[in-house]
């Protein structure tokens, strides 16, 4: 079956405070858990917020939130304001504590929860559907595969990269936005029952605890946060890289613009590369106009800084294991050890018919294999020491208590072989 509106019809956009507000009334009359999802315009717009949020639930229906309705606080990342801000702003705080007390419904949660929780609202419960999807063997599923495959229905996903903060939204885009939500509370009565039959939900439960703990604020980026930037030693580089991503920052805010469509990071980092010629070099990089003088400035200065007056690049941090790539030479017992764990962890999620990310990702791995290379056994309990070792070092990064206890039940054995 192929649903292309939603079938209850097409619902109304809520886009004013007393509409939000009538929303939220609503939305508490419901029951059960809340079926969510956003629209974002991070290509056209500053950040990553929301520019229409989509619920459902049962005995409710699907209601359309426009958040940056009247002039709203949370539709401009500059902080301008309509005159009908302060009661948009109550009204999405009434929706919020609705919100803020039931349990959610999400498709890719991670992708959501920033914008969402920018608003304040946060779930008592996360259920993620493509977590359910991932450890059912579908890999990294996208909604219309796993509709596709537990509801045997299609929609059209051909919108998400429209322009979702322009206005008026079409009937089109608000019709596909709605069908994002039309039929994820089924998906999950799908998906729970299979969890279960297959020994997983408790996995399930541990995987959507991690990513709602995780989930934070939208924030400003600091001026470190460049791509590239970590690999920038020399201090006056270092300087046209801070007055750069400053310059940036303040015109894409201003005017709520991507910063990558400002100036790019590539053009920040190759002018910074040779601090002496950048300023002369800003005429062949691509950016606003009127930002060309103030960009100018901006690296005279920072060229011109005293030595003392210049940024310093973050020390390297002695203590953390050394770069991976020369553990073949120089480390080749952490070597072994990394290989020997990666082979294992693959074997042992296709055994699980699982992806092998959905065990560990490197991140996970490089940093425990660092550490079982290093431990000296204890005479009493020498697998001990490993297992030890091991779980608390995969879990500091980030595995999941069902990922530690496998991984260390099932892969520990041929790591301490391979180390000899």
């Amino acid at each position: 079956m192929h649903l292309s509106a939603p079938r209850e019809g097409l619902p109304p956009l809520l886009d004013s405070a007393s509409l939000i507000a009538s929303g939220a009334e609503k939305l508490a009359n419901g029951h059960g858990p809340i079926a969510v999802d956003t629209e974002r315009a991070s290509a056209f717009r500053f950040d990553e917020r929301a520019f229409l949020i989509q619920l459902r639930r049962e005995g409710v229906g699907t209601l359309l939130i426009d958040p940056a309705g009247a002039g709203s606080r949370f539709g401009s990342s500059s902080g301008s304001v309509g005159p009908d801000s302060a009661d948009v702003h109550a009204a999405l705080d009434e929706l919020g504590q609705v919100m803020n007390s039931a349990p959610w419904i999400l498709h890719a949660a991670h992708t959501d929860l920033p914008a969402l929780t920018t608003l304040g609202w946060r779930p008592t419960q996360l259920h993620d559907t493509q977590i359910a999807g991932r450890l059912l063997g579908m890999g990294q599923p996208g909604l219309l595969r796993m509709l596709e495959e537990f509801l045997d229905t299609t929609i059209d996903k051909d919108k998400g990269r429209e322009d979702w903060s322009a206005r008026p939204l079409t009937p089109a885009l608000l019709s596909y936005a709605a069908l994002d939500v039309e039929l994820l509370l089924e998906l999950l009565d799908e998906v729970v029952p299979l969890l279960h039959q297959a020994g997983r939900y408790e996995w399930y439960l541990q995987d959507c605890a991690a990513v709602l703990n995780q989930a934070e604020p939208l924030r400003v980026p600091e001026w470190r946060a460049v791509k590239g930037a970590q690999s920038v030693r020399n201090p006056r580089s270092l300087a046209v890289v801070r007055a750069l991503a400053e310059v940036r920052l303040g015109w894409a805010q201003a005017h709520d613009r991507p910063l990558e469509r400002t100036i790019h990071s590539k053009d920040i980092l190759a002018l910074a590369s040779h601090p002496r010629s950048a300023e002369h070099q800003l005429r062949r990089v691509r950016m606003p106009a009127p930002l060309v003088d103030v960009a100018r400035t901006a690296v005279r200065e920072a060229v011109a800084l005293e030595q003392d007056q210049l940024p310093q690049p973050i020390a390297p941090n002695r203590k953390s294991m050394p770069d991976h790539r020369v553990w073949e030479e120089e480390y080749p017992r952490a070597h072994r050890a990394l290989s020997a764990l990666d082979s294992a962890v693959k074997d042992l999620a296709e055994e699980l018919e699982l992806s092998s990310d959905a065990l560990a990702v490197m991140r996970h791995l490089r940093p425990a294999a660092w550490e079982l290379s290093r431990v000296k056994p204890d005479k009493d309990d020498p697998i001990g020491s490993f297992e030890t070792t091991l779980g608390e070092t995969l879990v500091s990064h980030g595995s999941r208590e069902w990922q530690r206890e496998l991984i260390n039940n099932r892969c520990l054995g041929a790591v301490i072989v391979a180390m000899g």
